[in-house]
């Protein structure tokens, strides 16, 4: 098996044919490894087609975990100096892959999430209210009246929602008789998610720099640092986002 010709491909954002190779001439284990990624891969670019959230942060960690499956492919029969630069190479791209699947993690989105970026979206002044009102009995005690007046169907429009607006109402409302501080916990948790993503953020262009320079070390410095490019123009995409924002009524009173 040519690694370097399945590596050019891969930076050619030639994904498809890369698994291909891999399919037609990997061991049993590399095939089961690399169809349940291939499967993965088809999954993300079919959302990407369609324009229904496909994340990059997915993308990037089904790319370097393949990479990470050739370079430890290769590295089982290597001796050496190269199995040396081969373990370097597949220590990094394991971190990249762990790094982007943290990612993907924190930045997926249930239910609630959805409701409350849209309601902090659409309707702020309530929003804020709703807040004040925790913070000084503990609970939004009228939000079954405040839910009432939510257009919920703008809601499931936007978001593509099968479950009806009572439904929501209902699960929302629940939500906040089981939980204290409902809508106050979840800023706090969204602060904390917030902080996570921005420290991963901030650690992939190191990590990012370090896989470019031992793939130089591999192929040359041509390929490795100009042809990789495709990759680099989606940290670049990631970078320009750096999660949720901030909720205006945050103060310093943490629990």
């Amino acid at each position: 098996m040519n690694f370097d010709v399945i590596r050019e491909l891969i930076i050619d954002n030639k994904i498809e044919e890369a698994i291909k190779i891999l399919l037609d001439e990997g061991n049993s284990e590399i095939k089961n490894k690399i169809t349940l990624l291939g499967s993965q891969y088809n999954a993300w670019k079919s959302k990407d087609v369609m324009d229904i959230g496909a994340p990059i942060e997915e993308r990037n960690r089904i790319i370097y975990e393949i990479l990470t499956l050739v370079t430890e492919t290769e590295k089982a029969t290597a001796t050496g100096r190269k199995y040396k630069k081969l373990e370097n190479l597949a220590a990094v791209e394991k971190e990249l892959s762990t790094t982007f699947d943290s990612l993907s993690s924190l930045r997926s989105k249930g239910a609630i999430d959805l409701f409350m970026e849209w309601f902090r979206k659409t309707n702020p002044e309530v929003y804020t209210a709703v807040l004040a009102q925790e913070k000084t009995t503990g609970k939004a005690t009228s939000l079954n009246t405040i839910l009432s007046t939510l257009n919920l169907n703008d809601f499931i429009l936007e978001y593509g929602l099968s479950a009806p607006a009572e439904q929501i109402q209902e699960y929302i409302s629940r939500k906040n008789d089981e939980i204290p501080r409902f809508f106050n916990g979840w800023m706090d948790y969204n602060k904390q998610k917030n902080y996570k993503i921005k420290v991963l953020v901030n650690s992939i262009p190191e990590k990012f720099k370090k896989h470019k320079m031992l793939l130089s070390g591999m192929l040359g410095s041509l390929i490795g640092t100009l042809a990789f490019s495709i990759i680099e123009n989606y940290l670049d995409d990631i970078s320009d986002d750096d999660g949720p924002e901030e909720s205006e009524m945050d103060d310093d009173d943490d629990d």
